[in-house]
């Protein structure tokens, strides 16, 4: 298995995770912009933009960041964005990743 299949594996977990959060979370809160950003140096960003369009979801880069902020995939503006955010960090955490979280409120 490549990294690139890993990493659709692995952020595959985050977002069933992270829609099951977004299932029992309510809408209410602030406006957010919430992302989990994985830092993945010195790969291939169309293969890493590939890998995270396999797993279901999209990502953007920061330059000013290093890294690729995971879209959530369930839509949301409050509180149910910033939970698929927190999922999406603990999760790619736990399977040894290195990641950021940013927090931005409207």
């Amino acid at each position: 298995m490549t990294k690139y299949e890993l990493l659709t594996k692995d952020i595959s977990q985050a977002i069933y995770e992270a829609k099951a959060i977004a299932k029992v979370t309510n809408e209410k809160g602030t406006c957010n912009c919430d992302f989990a950003i994985v830092h993945l140096p010195r790969w291939n960003h169309k293969k890493v933009f590939e890998a995270v369009e396999r797993a279901g979801t999209t990502a953007l880069y920061f330059d000013d960041w290093k890294g690729f902020a995971i879209v959530n995939p369930v839509s949301g503006q409050g509180n149910r964005r910033t939970e698929q955010a927190e999922t999406i960090y603990e999760v790619m955490q736990e399977l040894g990743y290195n990641v950021s979280f940013y927090c931005q409120t409207d």
